[in-house]
């Protein structure tokens, strides 16, 4: 969410657990948390896989205030996949023409469309050997005060394998 402002905001957004016929999993635990209270949660698995509702209204918020979406193993972390695009919405606080640095609203936070990992490492990890895609975009629309570059490093621990791509725009 970014910096939150004093108000009154609404969480919206169903969570699905994906299964897969080769590769069953057995379930994950949802969670919505701000600072250090949990809001909700909620158990999904093979009888239970979504979509479920994990819509949260009427949370008050303070400036400094930290939501986080919060999704645990059941058993095991192989094979648990979960599609959950939370949205946070303002409806008392910040003005609908209030815009953060990068002219975005600061009223509304998407994560599919908001989420930044700037500026700081996001390590993975996997638990078993296979392939990763990663997709996305990049739009630069304009000049930026800062330099941009995306970044792609891997490393394997045990027969080290260590690569990096950088791609300045």
């Amino acid at each position: 969410m970014g910096r939150a402002y004093n108000g009154v905001v609404d969480i919206t957004g169903e969570i699905t657990l994906v299964e897969s016929v080769d590769y069953p999993a057995d379930g994950v635990r949802a969670a919505i948390q701000q600072n250090q209270a949990e809001l909700w949660h909620d158990i999904l698995d093979k009888e239970k896989p979504g979509p479920v509702s994990a819509a949260q209204s009427g949370i008050p918020v303070s400036k400094g205030d930290r939501i986080y979406f919060r999704i645990g193993s059941n058993e095991n972390g192989e094979h648990d996949q979960v599609l959950w695009a939370p949205v946070i919405t303002y409806h008392s606080g910040p003005s609908a023409d209030t815009q953060d640095v990068n002219g975005l609203p600061v009223y509304e936070y998407s994560s599919v469309n908001d989420f930044v990992a700037m500026g700081r490492d996001v390590p993975m990890t996997t638990s078993y050997d296979g392939t990763i895609t990663l997709e996305g975009s990049l739009e630069k629309l304009a000049q930026t005060s800062d330099d941009v570059a995306i970044e792609l490093r891997a490393v394997r621990i045990g027969p080290m394998v260590k690569w990096m791509i950088t791609h300045p725009l």
